[in-house]
C-alpha cells in the first residue's frame, strides 16, 4: 500500500534510496497505535507446487531490496512452517534486502524463533514486519535476544502478537543494548503496567528510538 508521509526514521536512516526511504512511511513508534489492517502480499499461483512456490520466496529474499508477504504463507496453513524455513534460509544469505513484510502469516513462537535466528547472520535487512503471527512472549524473546548486538534493523513492528508483561520485559532488556533500533511497535498486545514500567525504564537509556 502507497504511504501517507515520511517517518522520521525514513528520513534519519543514512543509505536508503528514495523508494526505500518510502518503505519506512507511516511506521510508528508506540506501544498504542498501529493496527490497521494490510492488503496481502503475494499468494501461490493456482497451477504452482508448493516446491515452485518456495523456490520463488527464496529467489525474491535473495535478489530483492524489498519483499512484500503479507498473509501470503498463511495459505499453506496445514503447514507453513516450510514456508518459513525457506524464507529465514534465505533472509540468513541476503545480502540485497531491505525491507520484509510477514505480518498476518501465524508462523507462531516457532516461525519468530527461525526468523531470529536468521538475523543474526543477516546485515542487510533494515524493516521487518511481524504483526498479528501469534508469536507470543517466547518467540518475541528471541527476536530480543538477536536485538542486543543487531546494527541493521531500524524499523520492527510486533504489533498484535499477545507478548504480554513478560514479552515486554524481553524487549525492555534488549532495548538497553541496541544502537540501531529507530521504530518499535508494540501496540496491542496485552502488556500491562510491570510492562509499561521495564520499557519507560529502558527508554532512559536508550536514546535510539524516535
Amino acid at each position: 500500500p502507497a504511504p501517507r508521509h515520511e517517518s522520521a526514521a525514513a528520513t534519519k536512516t543514512p543509505g536508503l534510496t528514495a523508494e526505500e526511504r518510502l518503505i519506512l512511511d507511516g511506521t510508528t513508534a508506540t506501544l498504542a497505535g498501529n493496527s490497521d489492517g494490510a492488503e496481502e502480499g503475494e499468494r501461490p499461483e493456482a497451477e504452482e507446487t508448493r516446491e515452485e512456490w518456495q523456490a520463488r520466496l527464496e529467489q525474491r529474499i535473495l535478489t530483492e531490496r524489498s519483499v512484500y508477504l503479507t498473509a501470503s504463507i498463511r495459505y499453506h496453513a496445514e503447514n507453513n512452517s516450510g514456508d518459513v524455513a525457506v524464507i529465514a534460509n534465505a533472509l540468513a544469505r541476503s545480502t540485497s534486502i531491505r525491507a520484509l513484510w510477514m505480518d498476518s502469516n501465524n508462523i507462531g513462537e516457532a516461525g519468530a524463533e527461525r526468523i531470529a535466528e536468521a538475523l543474526r547472520y543477516n546485515t542487510s535487512l533494515q524493516v521487518l514486519y511481524l504483526g498479528f503471527n501469534n508469536i507470543g512472549a517466547n518467540g518475541v524473546g528471541a527476536l530480543a535476544d538477536v536485538l542486543w548486538n543487531n546494527e541493521t534493523l531500524v524499523s520492527l513492528h510486533l504489533y498484535h502478537n499477545n507478548i504480554g508483561n513478560v514479552g515486554a520485559g524481553k524487549c525492555a532488556e534488549a532495548l538497553r543494548h541496541n544502537r540501531s533500533l529507530q521504530e518499535l511497535d508494540l501496540s496491542v498486545n496485552e502488556i500491562g503496567n510491570s510492562g509499561i514500567s521495564k520499557l519507560a525504564e529502558a527508554l532512559k537509556i536508550n536514546t535510539g528510538l524516535l
